[in-house]
């Protein structure tokens, strides 16, 4: 986790850092607003740079932490998003 941190202090936008720290912080269930900073970050990355792969393993992961905190519309809609992206992934 340090390390990316400190990839983030050089580069506070790159992508695997905070997608990296997103997931790694959404695996605990009292840090998952936290998760969900860096993932937003992540996913605004991999518009930005036009990677579709990186945005749907973003959506994909900011859905189930909304599925874990049982907000299932808001998941869904971060699927549907997903969907949207790439109908045939």
């Amino acid at each position: 986790m340090a390390s990316y941190k400190n990839a983030l202090e050089i580069d506070p936008n790159s992508f695997f850092p905070n997608y990296n720290i997103g997931v790694l912080l959404s695996m605990d269930k009292n840090k998952h607003a936290e998760a969900f900073e860096f993932l937003m970050k992540a996913l605004d990355s991999a518009h930005r740079a036009g990677e579709v792969l990186y945005e749907l393993n973003v959506l994909i992961n900011l859905a189930l932490i909304h599925e874990f905190s049982e907000l299932y519309e808001e998941a869904l809609e971060f699927l549907e998003t997903a969907i949207k992206l790439d109908p045939n992934n």
